[in-house]
């Protein structure tokens, strides 16, 4: 199962920049990719500050899961491994910027739904139990770490300009 969100830049400006450079017959994949690049460090960032694109704090954790449940210190960093997933791919006209962690979704756009949990194994520090089918009602609140903001629009229309429009 995969997730998929996409955003689509309406800038005028950005647009015809990249016209530009499409109209002398060059591609836009070497400034994409380092527009990947920095797209990748601010999103990385986020999970330092526990911040969504606009700089609002994450919800907080919720008690119970903050007292049995969580590893790790801080919000989405269980692991570094949703940190770690990002990546982008680009070519001479597009970016694609994202993860391919199943639960990324759920804690980007949040989740409220009732789950039917089947009976497995759980390992505590200290033995291993057998949990019973059961459901469980979630009720994650969303925390957004992708997101494209005004700076970035900046970032984007220097870094064309920087790749491009300097001669």
């Amino acid at each position: 199962m995969t997730a998929h969100i996409e955003v689509t830049l309406d800038d005028t400006e950005v647009m015809q920049m990249m016209g530009m450079v499409l109209a002398r017959g060059k591609s836009l994949q070497p400034a994409l990719a380092a527009f990947g690049d920095y797209l990748i460090k601010v999103t990385k960032d986020r999970f330092e500050t526990e911040q969504d694109p606009e700089g609002k704090p994450w919800p907080e954790l919720s008690e119970y899961y903050e007292t049995n449940i969580k590893k790790g210190s801080g919000i989405l960093t269980e692991s570094t491994d949703l940190r770690a997933s990002f990546h982008w791919v680009a070519d001479a006209t597009s970016l694609r910027m994202g993860t391919d962690r199943p639960y990324a979704a759920a804690h980007q756009l949040g989740l409220k739904k009732e789950l039917n949990i089947k009976s497995h194994q759980r390992k505590t520090r200290t033995s291993t139990t057998t949990v019973k089918a059961h459901t469980r009602k979630v009720d994650m609140p969303a925390r957004r770490f992708l997101g494209f903001t005004d700076q970035d629009r900046v970032e984007l229309r220097e870094t064309i300009k920087d790749h491009f429009l300097k001669d």
